[in-house]
């Protein structure tokens, strides 16, 4: 087989950089909707890519130990990633199927917290519970491949079948079983399915549907990927007997392969390459489903207003909450308006508003009838002692819309030029 090129494997490397912003993208809206299923997905893909990029882009061209320390976490970030990317869809098909059986229906928070404990111990506690028997067939710390970069060392030994190697196809199989239940019960309970959708608030815009075709096409591609693997690691080699002395006498060295080496056997080479690609089909299915919705639109919307932002940019979109306020109807104040703030279309308002109104004798005899009005005399006195009688009557104004019955006096004086407002009426 031809060796790959530096040109495809930077494709490679951009092609898994872009597949973690994608996603990671979309893990606040998951995180936020509480689906533990699908935020492991996230989680575990992306942690794959990103080991596998970082790697492929430092090891492009030599097999030269820069990074003990990395490749060492690197290799067991590798066995992880991949028992949690075979998890996380299991998760995600065992949570289907429980909503499809109603088992998963109109659940207090006690359930929902069991459920998430239990996706959460199946997503994270079982992979790293696995990591320590991955250390019983691990001859070497890790082994360096060119365009590859850190690579568990597992040797091809009786042990390794129970404790390494058949654990992902156990989780492919476990996830199509799930699906293939689902599949069944919503083709048969088609009249049930109106409800469970009206009975779950999460899956009224179409998430079940994109959840259901996102585990089948999961499986379509996962499980013959794992039996794939299991066939290569069985019959990729030599089986050697289980010594764990002469398994971990050489622990701490490390084996370099060339790219020659391992593209010379065309089974290495497919298998090679089919674990390293197959993770960024599964990142592009899944930003197929659930990165083209409209919640996500608006969601990549904010964040690029908000990286704007700092350099002066403001959208010019309406204000949301403006939007929702004129939404709701209109709520006209009922209360008596004064009878004489206001005269057709236009409300008068005064330069100065005294809490002692003063209108003059033509606007008294406009006014409605509902006044009553009585002719006093009122004399004042000034501090000198000095009288001044007023010969003009004076007018006073009760309003029968006010409960206190206060007096309002109207002085037969000259009023101020009233300013003038359009009303609203």
């Amino acid at each position: 087989m031809a060796n790959p090129s530096q040109a495809s494997n930077h494709v490679y490397s951009a092609f898994t950089l872009l597949g973690v912003v994608l996603i990671v993208f979309q893990l606040p809206l998951h995180l936020r909707a509480e689906r533990t299923g699908t935020c492991l997905f996230i989680v575990w893909v992306s942690l794959s890519m990103l080991n596998s990029s970082i790697n492929s882009i430092i090891w492009s061209n030599n097999t030269i130990d820069l990074a003990p320390g990395w490749c060492d976490l690197s290799s067991y970030v590798a066995v992880a990633s991949k028992y949690g990317v075979q998890l996380a869809p299991l998760c995600i098909a065992r949570r289907l199927y429980r909503i499809t059986t109603m088992k998963a229906v109109k659940q207090s928070r006690d359930e929902i917290r069991h459920d998430m404990f239990v996706d959460l111990f199946i997503g994270v506690g079982i992979p790293l519970l696995l990591l320590p028997l991955y250390y019983v067939v691990q001859a070497n710390n890790f082994i360096l491949i060119e365009q590859v970069g850190c690579y568990p060392a597992a040797v091809r030994t009786p042990p390794a079948f129970p404790l390494v190697i058949m654990w992902p196809p156990i989780f492919g199989l476990v996830s199509a079983v799930y699906s293939a239940l689902t599949i069944f019960i919503t083709i048969r309970r088609k009249s049930h399915m109106k409800e469970i959708m009206k009975s779950n608030k999460d899956l009224k815009s179409g998430k079940y549907w994109r959840l259901t075709i996102l585990a089948a096409a999961q499986v379509v591609i996962i499980l013959p990927s794992v039996i794939f693997s299991l066939v290569n690691d069985a019959s990729g080699g030599p089986m050697y007997p289980f010594n764990w002395g002469v398994i971990h006498a050489d622990f701490t060295s490390v084996i370099r392969i060339p790219i020659s080496v391992w593209t010379f056997n065309l089974q290495n080479a497919i298998a090679f390459q089919w674990d390293r690609w197959m993770v960024v089909v599964y990142a592009i299915l899944f930003f197929a489903f659930f990165g083209l919705t409209g919640e996500c639109s608006q969601y990549y919307r904010r964040i690029f207003y908000t990286a704007l932002k700092p350099f002066g940019y403001c959208p010019s979109t309406p204000n949301p909450d403006v939007l929702v306020a004129s939404d709701k109807p209109r709520v006209r104040n009922h209360a008596m308006r004064n009878p004489w703030s206001s005269f057709g279309s236009l409300r008068f308002m005064s330069h100065t508003q005294p809490s002692n109104p003063i209108v003059s004798a033509n606007q008294i005899k406009s006014l409605p009838q509902i006044l009553s009005f009585d002719e006093q005399d009122h004399s004042h006195m000034n501090n000198s002692g000095s009288a001044q009688e007023a010969d003009s009557p004076s007018i006073s104004l009760k309003s029968p819309h006010h409960k206190d019955n206060n007096v309002l006096s109207a002085g037969l004086i000259a009023e101020p030029e009233p300013a003038f407002e359009a009303s609203s009426v």
